[in-house]
């Protein structure tokens, strides 16, 4: 399930 939090983190970065 930590694998999830890591990716939401990695859309936010491409967001930006």
């Amino acid at each position: 399930k930590f694998e999830e939090r890591k990716i939401e983190r990695e859309r936010d970065v491409i967001l930006r």
